[in-house]
């Protein structure tokens, strides 16, 4: 079994905690009959500030955000999580089809972006899996380097044959 296979199993082997920060009732009852009916717990907040609260409280594996939203917007949200809570990863799902935009969000941190109207829910779920595993993976390799730096700290012999190569 390779190292992507272990980070797929074990990213799926724990039911996933999803937050939903969402101004739009209707897409954000629908999409969370859809989660839950794959199986993920979920919570769901109507705006920015009270999504906020939730990320606190419900400490979520990722959150999926709307980007145009009353109290605090997307931006600000994605902001304060990834300053916050940088382990949380954030999908946003938004109508708004602005490439820079989209760039912006990207570059504030936000894990994917999906474009609303979801026509494709197989889509979503594929998105989160793929942040899920790669936040998992990417803590399974940094507890794996963290490993290798202590035993070169007390190896010199191998520390000194590394820096060689």
């Amino acid at each position: 079994m390779n190292s992507e296979e272990y980070c797929a199993m074990q990213s799926e082997s724990i039911q996933q905690k999803i937050l939903i920060i969402e101004d739009e009732a209707v897409f954000r009852m629908t999409l969370s009959a859809f989660l839950r009916q794959n199986h993920f717990l979920v919570m769901d907040a109507q705006n920015g500030a009270e999504g906020l609260a939730l990320v606190a409280m419900f400490q979520p594996d990722i959150v999926l955000c709307d980007l145009h939203m009353p109290v605090l917007d997307g931006h600000q949200v994605i902001n304060i999580i990834r300053k916050r809570y940088p382990d949380i990863p954030v999908i946003v799902i938004s109508g708004v089809d602005n490439f820079d935009e989209i760039r912006q969000v990207l570059r504030e941190g936000a894990c994917d972006y999906l474009l609303k109207p979801i026509s494709q829910w197989q889509v979503v779920k594929e998105a989160i899996h793929d942040c899920l595993l790669h936040k998992h993976c990417e803590s399974q390799n940094l507890k794996e380097l963290e490993e290798h730096r202590q035993a070169l700290q007390h190896d010199d012999f191998s520390a000194s044959r590394l820096l060689q190569m």
